[in-house]
């Protein structure tokens, strides 16, 4: 995410173009999301045949698929809350700690 960081703020750097608008992104992920709104008749969904739940990917419904089979195995001590994967469990942890490693070193945002 830092890299992130750099890239959109204190560059101008946007490597990723869109090919049918011109349109660029800092991220690859970023253009694959918008990518997706120029071709709306092949946007596939994925319902959960556990619940309904209807996504758009096959990754998430592999992901979410995990909460029907596994459960939320993983809680914060701090609040409770409750997650299916235990990084990010810890990614949460760190809102309640302040934890915050890495550090811009052009503006020093964390």
């Amino acid at each position: 995410m830092l890299h992130v960081h750099i890239l959109s703020r204190h560059t101008k750097a946007k490597p990723f173009t869109c090919d049918i608008c011109g349109k660029s992104f800092v991220t690859k992920p970023g253009l694959r999301i918008h990518s997706k709104k120029h071709n709306v008749e092949a946007k596939e969904d994925y319902p959960c045949v556990e619940c309904g739940k209807v996504l758009h990917t096959r990754g998430g419904l592999t992901s979410h698929m995990n909460v029907h089979r596994l459960g939320r195995r993983f809680m914060c001590d701090v609040c409770g809350k409750t997650f299916t994967q235990k990084v990010n469990m810890q990614q949460h942890v760190k809102q309640h700690t302040g934890d915050k490693p890495h550090r811009c070193d052009k503006c020093g945002k964390t």
